[in-house]
């Protein structure tokens, strides 16, 4: 008993363990501190997330545990580690060029320095970003003129190109017809100068306005019809409809036995003229099986032979030697009463 009071005397108390879960390594350090605990040191993980960066995400000892004043106790934060995503480059393809042009003293020449500058595009995780230049082409050419320092470049030239179609916009229904819907383009000249191309196609009204055809099985107790439809783009499709055979199914198990006799479990599916179906389980008993009695053989009685004895038994009789007569007492006492 003594051993007990000097063990707990010499203690300073208990105190409950904080929850550092989201906080911030300095706020985690304070609260264990706060606490009346150690900080025994951290462990780290990376992770992708800003918002996660530093905040403590496990500890030594679960929150709300009573422990010992000053226990040591340490934590594992996240470490914020930008993404970096996977880089890939296109071929690089001319840009625009430009020109530098100069005379040689004394003479009818002109000295052009042409810069043609390229780019390429780039990607990141597979994914287009933009495009980035390429190391410029550099190459001197030399043209003679008529005219000192009177050399005119020529202009710049591109080759045609189309763009590429962007999808159809929705179309615009207006006063009940079909309304129209557009799609662009960005085109190229032959200067360079890019241009927009705007196509704009009639939309049709949506719906469908065909008759029906005749009801046909298309599987047992189910027939089907069909209709052609349209829709705005002017494309047509089919529509189905199906109906069914009311009727009713019904499906058991095995029997088995049970303490209040053999039962087996049923279902009993209902099919609606929709094709809707709905199902009903029940238990119900199971026909007795006829089971005759069981009489085992029968063998009559056996009777031993009798033989009669050939002349009569008697018993011997031996009659008494002289006749028994009980004592007397006079007096009614017998001798020594």
């Amino acid at each position: 008993m003594l051993g007990i009071i000097a063990r707990f005397g010499s203690s300073k108390g208990m105190v409950l363990v904080p929850n550092l879960s989201g906080l911030t390594t300095s706020e985690a350090t304070s609260a264990i501190q706060n606490a009346g605990l150690k900080f025994s040191g951290s462990s780290t993980s990376t992770t992708s997330s800003s918002s996660l960066g530093d905040k403590v995400f496990s500890q030594s000892i679960a929150s709300g545990t009573l422990v010992e004043y000053e226990t040591a106790i340490s934590f594992e934060n996240y470490v914020y580690v930008a993404y970096t995503p996977t880089v890939t480059y296109g071929d690089c393809s001319p840009d625009y060029t430009t020109t530098q042009t100069r005379c040689v003293p004394g003479t009818f020449t002109e000295i052009t320095t042409s810069t043609q500058y390229r780019h390429r595009p780039y990607f990141f995780d597979g994914v287009f970003q933009g495009y980035d230049p390429c190391e410029p082409f550099i190459g001197t050419d030399t043209f003679p003129n008529s005219v000192s320092c009177g050399y005119v470049p020529p202009a710049k030239t591109c080759t045609p190109t189309e763009g590429l179609w962007s999808a159809f916009s929705p179309c615009q229904i207006l006063y009940g017809t079909g309304g129209t819907r557009t799609r662009t383009r960005t085109n190229t000249r032959a200067d360079c100068s890019p241009y927009p191309e705007v196509q704009t196609v009639v939309c049709c009204q949506a719906g469908c306005f065909g008759a029906w055809s005749s009801w046909s099985a298309s599987a047992p107790g189910v027939q089907e019809r069909s209709r052609t439809c349209q829709k705005a783009d002017c494309s047509t499709y089919t529509d189905y409809e199906t109906r069914c055979t009311p009727r009713s199914t019904t499906t058991c198990g095995t029997c088995q036995s049970t303490k209040g006799g053999s039962v087996r479990n049923c279902t009993t599916t209902t099919t609606k003229e929709d094709c809707s179906q709905s199902a009903l389980s029940f238990v119900e008993a199971c026909a007795a099986v006829y089971t005759p009695p069981f009489f085992p053989p029968f063998f009559p009685p056996f009777f031993p032979p009798f033989f009669p004895p050939r002349f009569p038994f008697f018993p011997p009789f031996f009659p008494p030697r002289f006749p028994f007569f009980p004592p007397r007492f006079v007096g009614g006492c017998p001798p020594r009463c």
